[in-house]
């Protein structure tokens, strides 16, 4: 996470020269990867999208594999007392590895293998944690998908 200062939409964010500064915006980056070696079960494979992966696409629906890459790159900011915003870009690779799973599911089931996905969300931070609604598209295809969260994605 990389502090910033983009926006000033809450009160907190607008302060005076010289005030101290209480607006906690930031971006954020995430990469992750993972291969497996040896036997692979189908149902120990990599399931590429979701509310936690890639968020414009429903869970595994983007591949299944044996090895994938993920990034994700989100800005953080608040809005209003307890809400804040993001914005983020999330994408996936199965690296041409859905072949390699026994049964060849994510290639029978025709999964891309490999995407991205752009959106915005809304964060209710609550004492037991923030709750995340968020709406981000597929491909820039004009799908949509909204996913209701608890906790952070990273």
């Amino acid at each position: 996470f990389f502090p910033v200062n983009w926006l000033r939409i809450s009160k907190a964010c607008r302060n005076k020269p010289g005030e101290k500064s209480d607006c906690p915006q930031a971006l954020g980056f995430q990469i992750k990867g993972g291969t497996v070696v040896g036997q692979l079960p189908a149902y120990e494979a990599f399931c590429l999208g979701g509310s936690n992966s890639v968020r414009g696409w429903s869970s595994c629906d983007l591949g299944v594999s044996r090895s994938f890459g993920e990034a994700s790159l989100e800005y953080r900011v608040p809005i209003w007392s307890i809400i804040s915003g993001a914005l983020f870009v999330d994408a996936a690779t199965d690296l041409g590895s859905q072949s390699n799973v026994p049964g060849k599911p994510g290639k029978l089931l025709d999964k891309p293998g490999s995407g991205f996905s752009l959106g915005s969300g809304l964060i209710l931070n609550t004492p037991v944690g923030p709750l995340r609604l968020e709406a981000a598209s597929q491909d820039l295809e004009g799908e949509w998908r909204f996913n209701l969260g608890v906790g952070w994605k990273f």
